[in-house]
């Protein structure tokens, strides 16, 4: 028969395999030193993959031969294999406790993987055995900074300058320590005395200006960096540093001799795949194509599967949606758990709307690497497409429990509890966001917009002076300070201010939103409607947009128009209050509550996408006539086919906790509809209510305060808080609560059980 080997690595391997094997079948020791002398040929010829499967045969005949560990470690760091070399070199470590060296590198890896105890403990056996070993030194100091210890830090760096002052390398390790501490001061004269004491080499410069960089002193930070190369022109982490600088520094052209110098010199896959990707970053799709062409023919399979994933993105780009599809699918068919093919495929999905297909890729990219931040933000980002706001919020929270500094999330979170009518909570998130990424206006618009809404002009307007200053042909920033001009009762300066931001950014909703309300307060229906009618006829799918259409035509008397508008709302976002609210209330106006029910009725029967919203509001205007068993039917209804329905969850555990009927059954309702919209002060108000009558009081006062903190002028709320307080015997607490719903509402329901309760305290 006869076998074809397609690897030609293999097939070297192999017959020189073969050669030893047959020679050394009855003495491992002698197996094992063939198997070095013909892995060390392989070295010598820097055939590194040969050479690894020989060294690899030796360690086999002697799995307690350092001197094979070694050199099998050595072989893997340089065929760029680091988790190999590093499970190899910690094993010659402990084969050879008396080689320094071998120790030293041992740490060094250790540092590297995060192992910052085992490598303090290896290092202080070294001490031990050489007090004055001022590598070993300098390493127990990195250590104890990467677990924290900076004092201990720098007092172990100083150790080393004293063994030897004239040494660079203990200086630079000593400021980037006082870098940790904040001690700036310090850490620049320790930089400067490492360059002082090795003008000659790159690294003290280039540590320099990475400090300078880090402070934001680019100028300096440059200067060293250019002082880097002027010593060594072909550094390799000079050259890649002065890549990065350029592009920082918004000058992308000036980059590209630097990363191509560092693809030569280097030449390993990294580097060139920082060339390639710099040349994506510069729209340069040919020039990168052909790096990741090239790549794609690696011996390496993951570095294959990253080329054909960049090579799939650039065919999206320029519209190939096909041959994109083709090749990230070619990757998931091969590796089903490759998070990067699963998320790529997913943004393609979300680019095009398939909004289910993509969140099944995105869940995918979860349950590949569960520790994922960026999948769990782009769920996020699909979860908003679907207008599945609840699903968005927990996969954003999610996002900054495994990375508390991601901004993109802290933003969207703030986005989205402002759009549910909660600035505080969006305010949290928005300070969040401007500290993670301080430099980018829009979190500080985010900042300025919460700040409106809770009627802090001093701080928006301290935030705007800033903004204006750096982005003064920011639509966003124009129609803020009319939002700001609005508060201030300066309507032509808001007027000024929100046209501008419209000729700026046509689509500006906020500066729509401004100039309907002047026009509206100054009796301008047909101008009102008009501005409108345009922005939905741009945008028919935005519930923001629905909404303020819907008022805009109340505004102006057509009735029948509003309501086609908030239905429209609905049947895009059926768990939007907003929007139930609003129509409630047009309903309430037109005292035509039954014929309301029946058209709900008759759009739930005929438009299966619209049946949640549509039953949920029909069951809300049974409620409204007292016809409550009637409604609790109609929720139940819901429920069994949408049992995630957030409003019909909700509005059902009130009926039931006002009945004192199944309360366990009432609660998984309530907590149905706090996961959906946690931050709703109603459903916190019926959650807590809920447990008060469960008399779980801790549950209950948590609940019941932040339904109050949401909704600070609803008398029923403060009234359910005071009974609280005062079933755990704070009176002072539960007088305070009472007496404020009946200041706020004299004839709320509960109102006679509020005054006899306020009685007896």
């Amino acid at each position: 028969m006869n076998i074809k080997f397609r690897n030609a690595v293999a097939v070297a391997a192999l017959v020189g395999t073969a050669l030893v094997a047959g020679a050394c079948q009855t003495d491992p020791e002698v197996a094992r030193k063939a198997y070095m002398a013909s892995g060390d040929g392989y070295f010598e010829q820097k055939k590194y993959d040969e050479a690894v499967i020989q060294y690899r045969n030796a360690v086999q005949k002697a799995p307690r031969s350092g001197e094979s560990r070694l050199k099998l470690a050595e072989t893997y760091a340089l065929a760029a294999d680091v988790p190999n070399a590093y499970r190899e070199y910690i094993r010659a470590a402990d084969l050879l406790p008396d080689r320094i060296d071998v120790q030293i590198k041992a740490i060094t890896l250790m540092m590297m993987a995060g192992q910052f105890e085992d490598a303090k403990t290896r290092v202080q056996q070294i001490l031990q055995k050489d007090p004055k070993n001022l590598e070993a030194q300098i390493l127990l100091g990195n250590a104890l900074a990467g677990l924290k210890d900076l004092d201990g830090a720098v007092d172990e760096i100083q150790h080393a300058i004293q063994i030897d002052p004239t040494d660079s390398r203990a200086y630079a390790s000593l400021g980037a320590m006082q870098t940790a501490r904040g001690d700036r001061a310090g850490a620049e004269a320790a930089l400067k005395k490492a360059v002082d004491l090795a003008p000659e080499s790159p690294s003290g410069y280039l540590a320099l200006g990475n400090f300078y960089w880090s402070t934001d002193d680019r100028p300096n930070a440059e200067a060293m960096i250019r002082k880097a190369l002027q010593v060594a022109p072909k550094d390799l982490l000079a050259n890649r540093a002065m890549g990065l600088f350029a592009l920082a520094a918004k000058r992308p052209l000036e980059a590209e001799p630097f990363f191509k110098t560092a693809a030569e010199v280097a030449g390993t896959t990294e580097a060139r795949i920082m060339l390639g990707d710099y040349y994506v970053l510069t729209q340069r799709p040919a020039e990168a194509a052909a790096v990741f062409t090239e790549l794609s023919a690696d011996k390496d399979k993951t570095v294959v599967t990253l080329a054909k994933l960049r090579l799939s993105a650039l065919s999206y780009d320029k519209q190939d949606t096909a041959a994109a599809h083709k090749q990230v699918d070619e990757v998931v068919s091969a590796e089903p758990g490759n998070e990067d093919a699963r998320l790529l495929k997913a943004r393609f999905l979300l680019n095009e709307q398939k909004l289910d297909e993509a969140l099944q890729e995105s869940d995918a990219a979860i349950k590949s690497n569960n520790g994922s931040a960026e999948a769990q933000y782009l769920k996020g980002l699909i979860q908003l497409a679907r207008n599945d706001t609840a699903g968005a919020t927990a996969a954003f929270q999610e996002t900054l429990r495994l990375n508390p500094r991601a901004g993109a999330a802290q933003a969207q979170l703030a986005r989205i509890y402002y759009s549910q009518g909660d600035p505080a909570t969006s305010r949290k998130f928005a300070e969040d966001a401007v500290r993670s990424a301080p430099n980018d206006p829009d979190n500080h618009l985010l900042v300025v917009r919460a700040a409106l809404a809770e009627g802090d002009t001093a701080r928006a307007e301290y935030e705007l002076k800033a903004l204006v200053a750096g982005n003064p042909n920011s639509a966003a920033v124009q129609a803020s300070l009319g939002t700001l001009m609005l508060g201030k009762k300066e309507p032509a300066a808001a007027r000024s201010y929100f046209e501008k931001a419209l000729q700026l950014n046509p689509r500006s909703v906020e500066a729509l939103n401004g100039l309907v309300a002047l026009d509206v307060a100054g009796k301008d229906m047909a101008s009102a409607r008009r501005r409108v009618d345009s922005a939905i006829s741009a945008a028919p799918r935005d519930v923001t947009l629905l909404l303020l259409a819907g008022r805009t035509y109340f505004a102006a008397g057509d009735i029948a128009g509003s309501e086609q508008l908030f239905r429209q709302a609905l049947e895009v976002d059926p768990s939007n209050l907003a929007a139930y609210q609003l129509l409630g209330s047009l309903y309430l106006t037109q005292k035509r509550l039954e014929d309301a029910r029946h058209q709900f009725d008759a759009m739930a029967a005929k438009q299966p996408q619209s049946a949640v919203g549509a039953s949920t509001m029909s069951a809300m205007i049974l409620q409204s006539q007292n016809r409550e068993s009637d409604a609790k039917a109609r929720y139940e209804q819901i429920l069994q086919k949408d049992p995630n329905a957030a409003v019909a969850a909700n509005n059902l555990a009130y009926i039931m906790v006002e009945a004192n009927e199944n309360l366990d059954q009432a609660l998984q309702f309530a907590q149905t509809a706090k996961a959906k919209l946690p931050t709703n002060p109603e459903v916190n108000d019926t959650l807590g209510w809920i447990y008060y009558k469960k008399n779980m009081m801790p549950q209950a006062i948590t609940a019941l305060r932040e339904g109050v903190d949401r909704a600070p002028k609803n008398a029923l709320f403060h009234y359910h808080l005071g009974m609280a307080y005062a079933k755990i015997g704070d009176f002072t607490k539960a007088r305070a609560a009472l007496q404020e719903a009946l200041k706020l509402q004299s004839d709320f329901p509960g109102a006679d059980d509020a005054r006899q309760k306020l009685s007896s305290l």
